[in-house]
Parts: C-alpha cells; structure tokens; sequence
C-alpha cells in the first residue's frame, strides 16, 4: 500500500524515519508505518493511540484519506 502510494505521508522523525498513515481494510483501522529513509525497510508498525501519544484519531482528516485512499478501486489494468 505504501508502494502503490495508497497511504498519507505524515513526514520525516528523527533518526532518518519516515511515517506513512494507512488503513487497514482487514482491521477497521488506521496504522503509522515507520520506514527507514535510506532503504525503505519497516521498523514498526503503531497503532493511532501509540502513534503520538495519540495525535491522531480515526476521525481526523488525515485518517479519513488514508480510509478512502485504501479503499477505492484500483485502476484497471490494460493488456
């Protein structure tokens, strides 16, 4: 999803750290993804209520884009 530019980028942290808002279809819920700059590799992956001692909620703008963002459908493909 991150790849597919399906999630909110919520900027850089400290220690060379992306943080990318998702939703997960699966679990009826937003997640921050936290990636490594440099190789893209997953360091964790948080909860909203862990994520900022909570700064976000289910109901803020950014996790209604990441919801409608995971949700829509995929472009069809051309052969």
């Amino acid at each position: 999803m991150i790849d597919a530019g399906r999630c909110i980028w919520l900027g850089e942290s400290s220690a060379n750290r992306g943080l990318s808002l998702l939703y997960s279809k699966a679990d009826d819920c937003c997640f921050v993804v936290v990636q490594d700059i440099g190789n893209h590799a997953v360091i964790t992956v948080l909860p909203l209520w862990m994520w900022n001692n909570g700064a976000l909620l289910e109901s803020s703008l950014q996790a209604v884009e990441a919801r409608r963002l995971a949700l829509e459908p995929l472009p069809a493909r051309r052969r």
